[in-house]
């Protein structure tokens, strides 16, 4: 949490704008879905606000181990419990409304709105990654796995240009909904990683105590 710190107050700019590009992006693929029909695309605009949310999730932590150090574990935990309980809500809600796509037997992508919406997701994808590299080469930390972030959403954003380029000449909705299923595990995963750790911090505490 320090080395968060430490980047915020060294390159406030430079992050305020990787933030606010993440709300554009989930507003972009949010918006891309609702036209597309693409539940895939539903699936990681939801992952994206989460990130984002998560994040400041984090932020809320350090202010207050900062300012109340004595109760470091017990803020700690909370705020892992919080963050794990929301990647497992958006997970489980991802999960059942692709599900729910795939059983109406209706399901269809409009490859064409897909494809635009998503491109634009991907050219800020690439915007942030050069700011986050301008800014870690003006200092020797590494911008909190910021970087990792963003390198994923920008893989993921490529797979969705391919599904959304296979349905424009085809009609097959079933890797739409398979990476819609991926997408919502990814999220039950990494609030299961995040309910651990807040688990073995507890661990460690009453251990102590």
């Amino acid at each position: 949490m320090k080395k968060l710190q430490i980047h915020l107050a060294s390159e406030p700019g430079i992050y305020a704008q990787v933030f606010l590009f993440n709300l554009v992006i989930f507003a972009l693929q949010y918006t891309g879905a609702h036209l597309s029909g693409s539940v895939s695309e539903h699936a990681d605009a939801l992952h994206i606000l989460t990130d984002q949310v998560v994040f400041f999730i984090m932020i809320a932590v350090g202010v207050l181990v900062y300012n109340f150090k004595e109760r470091e574990s017990p803020i700690r935990i909370a705020g892992g419990v919080l963050g794990a309980s929301l990647f497992f809500f958006v997970g489980i809600e991802v999960i059942l409304h692709t599900l729910e796509e795939f059983r109406s037997g209706e399901h269809s992508v409009l490859g064409p709105y897909m494809l635009l919406f998503t491109a634009l997701a991907l050219a800020l994808n690439w915007l942030q990654h050069t700011l986050l590299v301008t800014a870690e080469s003006s200092s020797n930390l590494t911008s909190f796995d910021l970087q990792g972030h963003v390198q994923i959403d920008m893989f993921k954003n490529a797979a969705l240009i391919a599904i959304a380029l296979i349905n424009s000449v085809t009609e097959v909705p079933y890797i739409d909904i398979g990476l819609g299923l991926l997408i919502g595990a990814w999220l039950l995963w990494r609030g299961g990683v995040v309910l651990v750790r807040a688990y073995a911090l507890f661990q460690k505490t009453q251990k102590t105590a």
